[in-house]
């Protein structure tokens, strides 16, 4: 399979020819469908739970909290990303809302404490550290 990169402002795209090099062929490809890939890998049971755990805090948590260091966090902004932490687990569980499984259930099952509000005071702590020892040299 020939695969060759174009440029492109945004995302790097990727096409995809088949050795008969058929125009019909060729696929295109984005950074999307990386994205697709680990979503689609979070959902297969086959995959140790410990490595899905992983998955979802190294790729959508980094993204979810980009910047998050700098937020100013009111209650109802707690209570958001509370839910969106328990929405990640239970879709990684593939646990449906009209299942009605309590999200202490939810927890259990993926062996996990709340910790989403924890990994902000973090970055936070490690931000303001960075800061105090770039300024201190």
């Amino acid at each position: 399979m020939k695969m060759e990169q174009t440029e492109c402002s945004k995302t790097s795209e990727y096409k995809i020819q088949p050795p008969g090099n058929h125009p019909k062929e060729s696929i295109q490809h984005s950074g999307h469908v990386e994205s697709l890939k680990i979503k689609k890998a979070l959902f297969i049971s086959k995959l140790d739970l410990n490595l899905r755990k992983k998955l979802v805090k190294c790729y959508i948590w980094s993204m979810a909290l980009y910047g998050a260091e700098t937020w100013t966090l009111r209650a109802a902004d707690q209570k958001y990303l509370e839910s969106f932490e328990m929405l990640c687990w239970r879709r990684m569980e593939k646990i449906s809302w009209t299942n009605h499984v309590r999200n202490e259930e939810v927890l259990l099952r993926v062996i996990e404490q709340r910790n989403i509000l924890h990994e902000i005071r973090k970055r936070r702590l490690t931000g303001l550290v960075t800061y105090y020892v770039e300024t201190a040299f």
